[in-house]
């Protein structure tokens, strides 16, 4: 905990930041870790004008009693939160299998799949897309940002050959993280996707070969992880289940 009083420079601050409390008429200040287990959860910061007192140890004992109990509310609230969103991860998981195995459809395949992702996964746009040898073709997008989905009439993308970071998937057959799209060698920044900061891809198999691409997006960096990975991952693989049984249907019909 730190306590800071009015009137005096504090070697702990930076120019800036006494410039900005100079500006914004601060006057004494305390600031308190909220710890739960040796972990920190945040701050409590309070923050006198200059014409009020400056804050003496006992307001600083009274702030440090009251952070042990706002802490481990938190921790607990957390926890709650964590719980929650691994139950809703476990019916997605479940009623995915349900609902993607019910149609025979690639297009409505697509379609509920991106519908299964939207509470469970964080992102700006989402699409599915198939992959037969070198070519690779649109079948579903949504976009969070408007609450639609999008048009995803059959539409033939780049060649597999000519995208170098979608080829790199095909080949490893492995989920891809870019973290920042701005510091990443092998992204291409296009008008079309210039919002994109976050990206994640992760390949639809059967046995050894790539059928199809699972592609998220977000317009904030750093926005996935190695556990979005896991739960986009296991969505992926009954995707392919059900993708390959509508290709099969396809080739029956013709």
């Amino acid at each position: 905990s730190v306590l800071s009083i009015k009137g005096q420079i504090d070697s702990r601050e930076s120019e800036e930041i006494q410039k900005i409390r100079i500006e914004t008429e601060a006057g004494s200040l305390v600031v308190v870790p909220l710890i739960y287990r040796d972990e920190i959860f945040g701050t409590i910061t309070t923050i006198n004008t200059p014409d009020q007192r400056d804050f003496n140890q006992g307001d600083l004992e009274l702030l440090n009693a009251m952070s042990n109990q706002i802490a481990t509310a938190l921790a607990n609230s957390q926890l709650f939160q964590e719980e929650q969103r691994r139950r809703r991860i476990a019916d997605t998981l479940s009623e995915t299998a349900r609902v993607v195995g019910a149609t025979l459809e690639l297009e409505d395949v697509g379609n509920r799949l991106l519908a299964q992702l939207i509470d469970v996964v964080d992102f700006s746009t989402a699409s599915l897309q198939s992959v037969e040898g070198d070519q690779r073709r649109l079948i579903a997008a949504y976009s969070k940002i408007g609450d639609e989905k999008l048009d995803a009439s059959p539409l033939l993308l780049r060649p597999i050959s000519e995208d170098p970071l979608v080829k790199s998937i095909t080949d490893s057959r492995k989920p891809l993280i870019i973290p920042d799209t701005q510091n990443h060698p092998m992204w291409e920044n296009v008008t079309e996707i210039e919002h994109v900061r976050s990206w994640l891809c992760t390949p639809l198999l059967a046995g050894e070969e790539t059928i199809g691409l699972l592609f998220l997006n977000h317009s904030a960096p750093n926005a996935y992880d190695d556990e979005t990975v896991d739960l986009v991952s296991a969505i992926a693989a009954q995707a392919s289940v059900a993708i390959r049984n509508a290709r099969l249907f396809e080739q029956i019909q013709r």
